[in-house]
């Protein structure tokens, strides 16, 4: 008994040094609709005890709200029963809840102890006036309908009518009580999308190779001209086809670029295309023995020499493989905002990062370009958050394939025996890719075929 009234004592020295009013707020857990809530009316009561530091709020529950089988009503009014005990500044020391009675189940009534649980933390809200809020949260401990609640927990809403609460638990104060026992609605989950494109760059000026070919038409034209008198009628064929091929060149649109996809591919050439080019070489000096040969030997080694040059360059800041551009696409696909968004990809950084707030609905698009020398597969990682405790995190992959033309088309075209540069074809779908011209063999591997027919002939 002493020792009762030596804490009591103590407690209440301590309270008179805490008088004034406290700046605590609500906790304001919301409750989950989808778990049952227990009604309690405002026939019940709010209490605090200024010497012992107690608060307790009695309850008549009416009625238990199932999200399923809707309202389930206590017979008799059910007792609720909350005991917190307080620190000086209103904050929870310790404290237990428990619900007994009778409630009316589908299944059939349900007796005794209903819930038991042990309090966890406690808000309040002194509104200036004759009602004032309380609330609590709980960890069940026990009762017949604990198997409702999946969480474990359980959320007290207080509502205190005609009170006399001033914002300060250094005197006593009483109030009415009516409110909701339930569970907590769980935090919002934290929901963010990447996804990840490429895209080939080609760095050849379309008009430079269309000039180049042209040139090499010309060329090939004049060695037609001078070559024999006897395969004039094929030359006049040669010129005429050059002619076409001029014409498409003209009329032809220029390829579209390419559309952003998850598999880029880089074309190379085929594997046989240097050995086609030299039987064409040793084809073309066995059958022009004529003085335009060393023309055409002159024209072979000014290519040489290009092919010098372009060796040259490609010994300085250009890319040995593919010059490719990644895009990251971040969405906020949640109705919260997101904060210090962060993009992380495997095989290097990305700039921009971290982003620091998207709003709900908004998208934000960050680019890269690497240069790619082998087939790659490269994943990327976005990390944000919600709330200090709630993150969220997505991935998505891109890949860098480098083919060749033959396992690109399936089915290239036969007309020329060569082939063209090979870019996608929209038609199948959003592909990118880069390519060698070999279109400028065309000429004279006609030229060749057609001295080779008039000669059986």
């Amino acid at each position: 008994m002493r020792s009762t009234l030596g804490r009591s004592a103590l407690l209440f020295l301590l309270t008179l040094g805490f008088a004034g009013a406290t700046s605590a707020a609500l906790l304001n857990v919301p409750l989950d609709p989808n778990q049952p809530v227990v009604i309690y009316d405002n026939q019940g009561t709010t209490t605090y005890d200024a010497m012992t530091g107690e608060f307790v709020v009695f309850g008549n529950a009416i009625v238990l709200e199932d999200p399923v089988d809707g309202a389930q009503p206590f017979v008799p009014f059910g007792d609720l029963e909350v005991v917190l005990e307080l620190a000086p500044d209103g904050s929870l020391i310790a404290g237990d809840l428990v619900l007994s009675g009778n409630v009316l189940t589908p299944g059939g009534p349900v007796s005794g102890v209903l819930l038991t649980a042990e309090a966890t933390d406690f808000g309040f809200l002194d509104s200036g006036g004759p009602t004032d809020f309380y609330d609590a949260t709980f960890e069940i401990t026990g009762g017949l309908l604990a198997g409702l609640y999946p969480s474990g927990e359980l959320v007290l809403e207080v509502t205190s009518e005609d009170s006399n609460f001033e914002g300060n638990f250094g005197h006593d104060f009483h109030g009415e009580a009516k409110g909701n026992l339930g569970g907590p609605q769980p935090p919002p989950e934290c929901m963010v999308e990447i996804r990840k494109t490429c895209v080939v760059l080609d760095d050849d000026d379309p008009d430079d190779g269309d000039k180049d070919k042209d040139t090499d038409k010309d060329k090939d034209s004049d060695k037609d001209k001078d070559s024999d008198k006897d395969s004039d009628h094929g030359d006049k064929d040669s010129d005429k086809d050059g002619d076409k091929d001029k014409d498409k060149d003209v009329d032809t649109d220029p390829d579209p670029d390419p559309e952003p996809t998850s598999d880029c591919k880089v074309i190379v050439e085929r594997d046989d295309d240097d050995k086609d080019k030299d039987k064409d070489t040793d084809k073309d000096k066995d059958s022009d023995k004529d003085k335009d040969s060393d023309h055409g030997d002159k024209d072979s080694d000014k290519d040489g020499d290009k092919d010098k040059d372009k060796d040259k360059d490609s010994d300085g800041d250009e890319c040995p493989g593919a010059e490719v551009e990644y895009t990251y696409t971040v969405t906020n696909t949640d109705d919260v905002p997101l904060f210090n968004v962060n993009v992380m990809d495997d095989q290097f950084d990305v700039s921009g990062v971290p982003i620091p707030r998207i709003d709900p609905g908004e998208s934000v698009v960050l680019t890269e370009t690497q240069c790619i020398v082998e087939d790659t597969i490269n994943t990327v990682k976005v990390t944000a958050m919600a709330t200090k405790e709630i993150m969220c995190m997505d991935m998505d992959s891109a890949s860098v394939r480098f083919v060749s033309e033959d396992e690109h088309d399936p089915h290239p075209d036969q007309s020329g025996g060569g082939g063209e540069t090979i870019s996608g074809d929209p038609a199948d779908g959003p592909e990118c890719g880069i390519g060698f011209e070999l279109a400028f063999l065309l000429p004279p591997l006609m030229w060749l075929r057609r001295r080779r027919e008039a000669r059986r002939a």
